[in-house]
């Protein structure tokens, strides 16, 4: 599994997962560039995407140009842009390669998502529904000791030092998510490692 936080603080979202896949009972830790849960979004500069779920999804989209030019040029990333373009372009492109499970309500994927885009943050759930964020969004295994590690570091005021103490909570007790700790921002969509 995976888990992932990404925290809006001074106009900008910082984004921090760890490094650990499972398959078939053997562990993958996803140290190299091309497979780490955070990722940023081809062709739209400020813009990073992380997915929980499955590997072949978060392949898909790191390939992807889900924002056209001209929307990446205008800055027009909003809300209504995930929900009519974004999301659909990404479950055709799931679709297309037969990934979507069928449900009464509709499709889905095997992935919950976390798109940020310079100081916008939306999560959005395997059947396609996006919530934007106002201040945090926690996806994947251990999620409730993160959000209480959120919660109880307001006063802290170094957003990195909050998500990787978010990180080694949801670490702590849970054998589906591990060390390095992937950090990074969407100012500069530079990574940090940060390992035991």
């Amino acid at each position: 599994m995976s888990l992932i936080v990404a925290l809006k603080y001074k106009g900008k979202i910082y984004m921090g997962s760890d490094s650990l896949a499972i398959k078939d009972d053997t562990k993958y830790y996803l140290i190299n560039a091309n497979n780490r849960r955070i990722f940023p979004v081809k062709g739209c500069s400020n813009m990073l995407m992380a997915l929980s779920g499955r590997l072949i999804e978060s392949n898909i989209a790191r390939c992807l140009e889900l924002v056209p030019e001209v929307v990446a040029l205008n800055g027009k990333v909003d809300f209504e842009f995930m929900v009519t373009e974004f999301v659909p372009k990404l479950f055709d492109a799931f679709n297309n390669r037969n990934l979507l499970n069928t449900h009464d309500d509709g499709y889905y994927c095997d992935s919950d998502m976390i798109v940020a885009y310079k100081n916008q943050m939306f999560e959005i759930f395997s059947d396609g529904t996006v919530l934007e964020c106002d201040d945090y969004a926690v996806i994947g295994c251990g999620g409730d000791e993160v959000l209480g590690s959120l919660m109880s570091t307001n006063n802290i005021d170094d957003p990195k030092k909050r998500i990787v103490l978010a990180l080694k909570a949801g670490l702590r007790d849970n054998n589906r998510v591990a060390y390095p700790i992937i950090v990074t921002d969407t100012e500069t969509c530079e990574f940090e490692v940060i390992c035991e």
